[in-house]
């Protein structure tokens, strides 16, 4: 599959659900690949993004500050951003002893 057509099939969906948020270093044509998809869904489709990163470090990860910023800026146009605070819940519903 073309990049080009992994944001157009993942642009049309009503909602995105982006687990895991840069968690690694995406590679170099996969930022490129992700301003697109922003750039198709902005202010017309929903996307949640999960992750343990402060926003403001989403541009350095990405490893490109300017499409990073591009990036970030259409995420938080009209972002409703809900930080959670607190104990691991997985360390507290685990079933290990």
């Amino acid at each position: 599959m073309s990049k080009g057509s992994y944001s157009q099939r993942y642009s049309r969906s009503p909602q995105l659900l982006i687990d895991e948020w840069l968690c690694q270093q995406p590679e170099k044509i996969w930022v490129n690949l992700l301003l697109e998809l922003m750039e198709l869904r902005y202010d017309s489709t929903s996307i949640i993004v999960c992750t343990q990163l402060q926003p403001e470090y989403w541009p350095t990860v990405l490893g490109n500050v300017a499409l990073g910023q591009a990036i970030l800026g259409r995420i938080q146009a009209a972002s409703f951003p809900i930080y959670l605070d607190g104990p691991d819940l997985r360390t507290r519903h685990s079933r290990k002893p």
